[in-house]
């Protein structure tokens, strides 16, 4: 009976080791998947600034263009004003 008791005292240990490997698994698994999480998330953060700095680019360009055109668009009628006048007849126009 001595035997067997040594073998179950043998077999209970190596079930509590294998318990206590497993464990240390498990924390240095959380502590991959914790690191993994956190540098997924900067990435995540740096393009996030990355595509609100094009976003506000994008908003300053298209007000750019917007003043652009209306400039345009008022040149061409005081373009057309002027040389209505002078082909009317009438005084051209002069600052």
């Amino acid at each position: 009976q001595q035997a067997g008791d040594g073998e179950a005292a043998s077999t209970s240990k190596s079930f509590h080791d294998l318990g206590s490997c497993c464990d240390h698994l498990s924390i240095s698994f959380q502590k991959q998947s914790d690191d993994e999480t956190k540098k997924s998330l900067m990435v995540v953060d740096e393009w996030l600034r990355i595509v609100q700095g094009a976003q506000e680019a994008l908003r300053v360009r298209a007000n750019a263009v917007a003043t652009h055109a209306a400039l345009s668009t008022d040149l061409e009628k005081k373009h057309k004003a002027l040389t209505s006048g002078s082909q009317s007849g009438k005084h051209a126009v002069t600052e």
